[in-house]
């Protein structure tokens, strides 16, 4: 779909800014409605014409344009669109530091120190990815997902502070 296209079917669309989307599209089998019903927020609405199986779907967003990518945005702050998106840096992160992890629970390093050198790595930059074991499960398996919260990014969890209850770290992160 082409940018002329998109700013026909999304009001405000390349302007950095809307507060709603109106989509128009075609829709073979209208038994879906029901489950396309269920997965709408509260500020959105769905009609459908039964004679031309047109559907509208009108969602509550704002789009966000963010280092040359528009985002649509839900009034939550979340992403409007249920599409996974894998952040690869931090699944990285994640994977190798279970890994590590693992290793030093196992007692195969000793150190943080003695991992580093069979890494090649610094002790710093371990203990940095390190902190993304020590994440919820509910976490962790968003970030796999490519679901994770938007505040939940590598850079965030590598220099903020990361507390081990994960109740706090769920409201950090607002999953």
């Amino acid at each position: 779909m082409g940018s002329r296209d998109r700013r026909r079917l999304i009001p405000g669309w390349g302007r950095g800014l809307s507060d709603r989307a109106d989509l128009t599209c075609q829709y073979q089998r209208l038994g879906g409605l029901v489950q396309i019903q269920e997965r709408l927020g509260p500020g959105d609405d769905l009609t459908a014409d039964a004679n031309d199986d047109q559907v509208t779907v009108k969602l509550d967003l704002r789009l966000l344009r963010q280092g040359g990518v528009t985002r649509a945005i839900n009034p939550a702050g979340g992403s409007a669109i249920d599409q996974p998106r894998r952040d690869q840096a931090l699944t990285s992160a994640l994977i190798r530091a279970e890994a590590w992890k693992r290793r030093l629970l196992k007692g195969e390093v000793a150190t943080v120190n003695h991992l580093a050198q069979t890494e090649g790595v610094t002790a710093n930059y371990i203990s940095r990815i390190l902190r993304t074991a020590f994440l919820a499960p509910d976490l962790k398996a968003s970030i796999l997902q490519g679901r994770q919260p938007p505040a939940l990014t590598l850079q965030a969890v590598m220099t903020g502070d990361l507390p081990l209850d994960w109740q706090v770290q769920r409201q950090i992160y607002r999953l």
